[in-house]
């Protein structure tokens, strides 16, 4: 075993061939230590991008099957609006006019006849 100048050990092998290195290094402990945290940063870093594919893929198919009820909702909404309004159109429109009418009819009925609706002494105020 050598101990190079920078704290590192070296084991001396025999070449086995042209290729391989005449020395292999033995690391420190705090070599050590960051290797392993940058492989579990690396390892970390690939299962969240892996998780955020498969979430953004699951949303996705999501999208594909909520999509046709959406629709579907907002045509029941359009054909429940244009009901409404045909009701309103058909029903409501005449009813006020006849109301309007009749209140008017009621209105030249009591000037006519001179019919007051306020009771009690012209107009006293109690108290």
């Amino acid at each position: 075993m050598v101990v190079a100048l920078d704290g590192s050990c070296y084991y001396w092998t025999k070449p086995l061939g042209k290729r391989s290195p005449p020395m292999v290094t033995l690391l420190t402990f705090s070599e050590t230590l960051a290797i392993i945290r940058d492989v579990s940063i690396i390892v970390f870093v690939g299962a969240v991008s892996l998780i955020t594919l498969a979430a953004a893929f699951g949303l996705f198919l999501l999208y594909r099957k909520v999509s046709p009820v959406i629709d579907s909702v907002k045509k029941t909404a359009k054909n429940a609006e244009d009901i409404s309004t045909s009701i309103s159109q058909k029903l409501v429109k005449p009813s006020v006019a006849r109301s309007a009418f009749a209140f008017g009819a009621g209105k030249l009925l009591s000037f006519i006849t001179g019919v007051s609706r306020r009771k009690g002494g012209g107009g006293k105020k109690n108290g």
